[in-house]
């Protein structure tokens, strides 16, 4: 979910790089309704769901028609690009988006003024906060495909803390040829940490893992797969990285006498490293599969994991069930686990409150960026605009119920299940939010809710995303510095 705008709000930029993501899951209406298929019926046939999403239904509908001027013409659906009635438009679109932006002056570098507390982090040590922020900005790195792309990790000041060197990559996988269907995998020592990092969206097939919200168990957590679920699109990259690797991982726990593991990540890869933290919760606790294994050997032994996620999305489901002591295990697992986790949320950015809060975030800021995008012609040109007209004409209010009635209900089960820490501006303290909506998480009271946070239109929706997803880290907002060459 990165790599969308060029620069800051400040900056003036009128290209764009990337379609949004949310913006995009409204146009892939196609390809939603088949992913959401399988469980169609069972939501459809829930007359409390339906009930709830006729709000989010009825916006939906309007999309088309408040914002874009359905039922004045536009034109038919167009089938394919060489279709005489739409005169290529596919081709015309293509054209469009290879368009070089304007590129302005690169904005004044942003630090966040006020650092989190490790009560906030759930236990994390504020300078191994900015360590993790400056990992997830350096794994964007287009060029070298090589671990000495992380080699400027040894000018971070180690003065006052407890490394005695710098932090250093000690595995690095492009998962080349495969990168743009694979994101990038990176492990760094920090004296006795060991950081996992993955690349945030860098690629179109990573929009396609962002949206994907079908949803995924793992055997690591076998024993209450039926009632804790995850996004699967995360799950598989997590499942890929450490398959591979986990012998060298192993070993390097051990050559380095490492006592922590500290997953992270921006944007999808926060995401990814949340449901890393389940995967390595359930391999290493007993109640949830007694089965030796060396990671439990190591947990024993005093291995921890923590996960520190910059603007991540969310995650994880839980999926009541008939059986009562089963639930309760569910429930038990991802408090664990959320014990252990922390995510940064800044200002309006839509990334960390999807698809939890499709339904009312999510659409808010959908209707802002269709109508920025009416406003500004000059991001993608009245080609597009008729594009967009066309698919919502295509789709038509039929075809949007029945992604209401399915979808929306479904994004909204995801939450976060640790702290969520909010930033309202570079220069506001932190404060921890909740994503308590079905009352599982424990131990939480007095904390704000994430659903309090309400989106506002902006001026230009589509620069401000741009801003307020990257900052955390790219600003170099916690993080240490900012590169130049760094593509987000």
């Amino acid at each position: 979910m990165t790599n969308m705008i060029s620069s800051s709000p400040s900056s003036g930029v009128v290209g764009i790089r990337r379609i949004p993501i949310l913006f995009i899951l409204l146009c892939s209406s196609g390809s939603i309704t088949g992913v959401s298929g399988s469980v169609h019926s069972t939501v459809t046939n829930n007359a409390a769901i339906v009930s709830s999403s006729t709000t989010t239904i009825r916006r939906t509908q309007m999309i088309g028609t408040r914002i874009f001027g359905i039922g004045r013409g536009g034109g038919s659906w167009p089938i394919n690009s060489n279709d005489e009635d739409n005169g290529g438009i596919f081709d015309k679109i293509k054209t469009a988006f290879k368009r070089k932006p304007k590129v302005e002056p690169q904005s004044p570098e942003e630090l966040i003024k006020h650092q989190p507390t490790a009560e906030q982090t759930n236990g994390i040590d504020p300078f191994f906060v900015r360590v993790c922020a400056q990992v997830s900005a350096d794994v964007y790195h287009q060029e070298p495909r090589h671990i000495s792309r992380f080699d400027k990790l040894a000018t971070i000041s180690i003065e006052n803390t407890v490394l005695k060197e710098p932090p250093k990559a000690v595995i690095y996988d492009s998962n080349s040829p495969f990168t743009d269907t694979n994101p990038p995998f990176v492990a760094v020592v920090a004296g006795n940490k060991l950081i996992l990092s993955w690349r945030g969206t860098g690629s179109y097939m990573d929009c396609v893992r962002d949206v994907s919200i079908y949803l995924g168990s793992s055997s690591c957590w076998k024993n209450v797969a039926k009632v804790v679920k995850v996004h699967a699109g995360s799950l598989a990259e997590v499942e890929n990285s450490l398959v591979v690797h986990e012998a060298e991982l192993l070993k390097i726990i051990d050559d380095y006498e490492i006592k922590e593991i500290l997953v992270t990540g921006h944007s999808l890869a926060g995401g990814i490293a949340q449901v890393a933290l389940l995967w390595f919760q359930g391999t290493m606790d007993i109640t949830i599969d007694p089965t030796p294994n060396k990671w439990k050997e190591l947990a024993t032994n005093g291995l921890t994991v923590k996960c520190m996620s910059f603007q991540g999305l969310s995650t994880t489901v839980y999926a009541e069930s008939d059986d009562q002591e089963l639930n309760q295990k569910g429930i038990d697992f991802i408090n664990k686990c959320g014990a252990n986790m922390c995510t940064t949320a800044f200002s309006l950015d839509p990334v960390p409150m999807v698809p939890g809060h499709f339904s009312t975030f999510g659409m808010d800021f959908i209707e802002d960026v269709l109508a920025t995008l009416v406003r500004k012609k000059t991001y993608f040109g009245d080609t597009v605009e008729t594009w967009i007209t066309n698919v919502v004409e295509r789709f038509g209010t039929e075809q949007l119920k029945g992604i209401a009635k399915s979808y929306f209900p479904i994004s909204d089960k995801y939450q976060h299940i640790g702290n969520v820490l909010y930033y309202a501006s570079p220069d506001a303290e932190p404060k921890v939010y909740i994503d308590n909506k079905n009352g599982i998480l424990v131990g939480k009271e007095g904390f704000a809710d994430l659903s309090e946070i309400k989106y506002k239109n902006q001026k230009d929706a589509l620069t401000a995303v741009g801003y307020n997803h990257r900052i955390i880290v790219r600003g170099p907002g916690l993080a240490f510095y900012r590169n130049a060459d760094v593509s987000m």
